[in-house]
């Protein structure tokens, strides 16, 4: 009886070896129920598969969905880190569109004066020095804008609004026609680039949540609609005798106090917002550096017909 059982295992061991793909061989645990016992090597059918799907690599097991930040709440932005930065960032701005509405009646005035009897002329002139005023700020604005990018905000925030107050003192000492058009050009444009420039400092803030940068566009227009209702009630009562020097010396000397309330919260209260590996000043510099140098560059590798 030993001697059938031995040779019934080994027939059904030959049929298993015969029947069994020629396929290499991946070792099994000796646990596995599905083992055939074979002395030269063991065989196990479920584990049986060609080379490369023997050694494939397993999956990484998959990763947890990421959830986005949730947004932050609508006064939360006005109590953490940034609140003294955008208190003094929007102030400021007030007091520079108020720069702006103070003296808004003094070009129609001044241009009336300037052509007694002829209403069509001055409304002609309005006409002109408006769209002039828009052809400045579009190409400055793009500069500005450019600048910020390369040097920071704050910097530019300073820049302009030190400017605006030189164009209204210049106003001040010298009123006249052409003084109040050239301030109005100037300081015009210098305004809306304050306002990019505020729109930059909160994007750098808060890039990440649109719902905070789109509120602090309605906070924008809001302090835009403020500042203009503030600015041409005073600017109202002071040109209600009409438009003569002295009514100009005083609207444009409101106009600078503003101007120089909004340099000085700039100054103390707003910081910078944009990283220093963020700017691109090096790479502006380097290409400035390249265009000065090419005219003198040029004619040193061009080749000499001579030779």
């Amino acid at each position: 009886m030993r001697v059938a059982s031995l040779l019934s295992t080994c027939v059904s061991a030959c049929i298993v070896s015969a029947v069994a793909p020629r396929h290499p061989v991946v070792p099994c645990h000796p646990s596995c129920p599905r083992l055939s016992v074979r002395r030269s090597r063991l065989v196990c059918s479920e584990r049986t598969r060609p080379p490369l799907l023997a050694f494939a690599p397993s999956p990484p097991p998959p990763q947890p969905p990421s959830t986005p930040p949730a947004p932050l709440a609508p006064l939360a932005v006005w109590k953490g880190e940034h609140r003294w930065h955008l208190l003094s960032l929007y102030a400021a701005l007030f007091s520079l569109i108020s720069v702006k509405a103070v003296t808004t009646q003094a070009l129609p005035g001044v241009l009336m004066a300037a052509s007694v009897g002829q209403p069509e002329r001055v409304a002609e002139a309005l006409g002109a020095w408006t769209a002039a005023s828009a052809a400045v700020e579009f190409v400055t604005l793009p500069a500005i804008g450019a600048w910020s990018d390369a040097i920071g905000r704050k910097p530019l925030m300073l820049l302009l609004a030190a400017v605006s107050l030189l164009f209204r003192i210049l106003v001040v000492c010298v009123p006249c026609t052409a003084t109040v058009i050239v301030s109005r050009l100037a300081v015009s444009s210098l305004v809306n680039g304050y306002i990019l420039l505020v729109t930059a400092s909160t994007a750098d803030l808060f890039q990440r949540d649109s719902t905070v940068l789109a509120g602090f566009e309605g906070k924008t227009a809001a302090t835009w609609g403020l500042a203009y209702a503030v600015g041409m009630v005073l600017g109202g009562r002071v040109f209600a005798a009409g438009v003569t020097r002295a009514t100009l010396r005083a609207a444009y000397l409101r106009s600078s106090c503003l101007a120089l309330a909004a340099l000085l919260l700039t100054l103390v209260g707003v910081r910078e917002t944009l990283r220093p590996e963020a700017r691109e000043l090096t790479r502006t510099l380097t290409l400035a550096l390249a265009l000065a140098l090419a005219p003198t560059v040029t004619p040193t590798l061009t080749p000499n017909p001579d030779h």
